[in-house]
């Protein structure tokens, strides 16, 4: 016999909207065993949040007390992405001087529905406190389609002088500079 679901969707802050027995667009499946005393009304459903796990790929049910302590971890604050080019990414900037524009690509498989501004910093060389600009980028624009800026300023046209900085959202970033 298999396991009976609950399908949850949430917003962007992952608070939990909506719950139903039957599958709905943009929702994640959890064993109902998961959320029982939910179902039987002995707890209310803002205990649960709904988060986006970046080793796994996938959004997953969490303890609402765990929330904010998985949602932020010091390391995850300041990201710098290195240049590289890997074909196995999650997301990809590529600084086109030649073009004189940035490229923001989010990888398909991910099924990010989140409405969620990402931010992006570039900076002087490996200096994440001199910023020369900043790109916010909403991830529910990227599923549909990647995102082309044009550059600002003639900092920005030089790939040995600048590096891109983040607040963590994914494992495997590519940075490609031509």
């Amino acid at each position: 016999m298999s396991e009976q679901l609950m399908y949850l969707c949430w917003n962007d802050k992952g608070s939990i909207t909506r719950m139903s027995g039957q599958e709905i667009p943009n929702s994640i499946a959890v064993p109902i065993k998961a959320i029982e005393d939910v179902v039987l009304g002995k707890e209310n459903i803002s205990k649960y949040k709904i988060k986006f796990n970046t080793e796994e790929k996938k959004y997953e049910l969490v303890d609402d007390e765990n929330f904010e302590l998985m949602t932020f971890r010091i390391k995850d604050s300041i990201h710098k992405i290195n240049p590289n080019t890997v074909s196995d990414y999650d997301f990809k900037i590529v600084q086109d001087t030649k073009n004189k524009t940035w490229t923001f690509k989010l990888v398909q498989e991910l099924n990010v529905v989140l409405d969620k501004d990402l931010w992006f910093a570039c900076t002087q060389k490996d200096n994440p406190n001199i910023v020369l600009r900043t790109f916010f980028v909403n991830l529910k624009e990227l599923t549909e389609n990647e995102i082309t800026v044009g550059f600002i300023n003639d900092k920005e046209e030089s790939n040995k002088d600048v590096s891109i900085f983040t607040a963590k959202a994914f494992d495997r970033y590519s940075y490609i500079q031509v």
